[in-house]
């Protein structure tokens, strides 16, 4: 179906590093090959699984169990307990971890297999207490120093919070 098509090509994009992140940049393929391996166009992606799923569309999103596995092994921090946005870098944004959290808490429904929701809140856990700080949550923080490599805390990560946890 065209919905198959198009999903297909996204997740296809992103395994390419065709998918650009970067919103300051002009789209083009150059801007996107440069690009690091972030987390950010999974989870991105994953936003759609939740919708086809509440609308009856579940069997089209059973991509949604491999990246959420995908996302699981390559970035995640079991020290620390988040995602990091890169799989060997310093930096995580906790929004995105938290957006993360609750996209798949949406794509996994109401029953979840036990193991993987337990170790989802413990990411959404561990990223909310790493980089809520005055005045909200920090937009990127170095998980080896706890120090802030951003001055913003943008306001979408704060409504993102409350999603996932309710969803938790």
């Amino acid at each position: 179906t065209g919905l198959d098509g198009l999903v297909g090509e996204a997740i296809q994009a992103i395994a390419e590093g065709r998918f650009q992140m970067d919103e300051q940049a002009p789209l083009s393929p150059a801007a996107a090959a440069t690009q690091p391996d972030d987390f950010g166009p999974r989870m991105i992606l994953l936003g759609a699984a939740g919708m086809l799923r509440r609308a009856g569309l579940g069997a089209e999103a059973l991509w949604a169990d491999e990246l959420i596995a995908g996302v699981l092994e390559r970035y995640h921090d079991p020290e620390t307990g988040v995602l990091r946005n890169t799989p060997d870098g310093d930096a995580f944004n906790a929004g995105h971890g938290i957006e993360f959290v609750g996209f798949a808490f949406d794509h996994l429904g109401p029953d979840p297999d036990p193991a993987l929701r337990d170790r989802l809140a413990r990411i959404l856990l561990a990223s909310a207490g790493r980089a809520f700080r005055s005045p909200g949550i920090a937009l990127s923080v170095s998980l080896s120093t706890g120090d802030l490599l951003s001055p913003w805390f943008p306001w979408w990560p704060l409504p993102e919070t409350i999603r996932a946890c309710a969803l938790a």
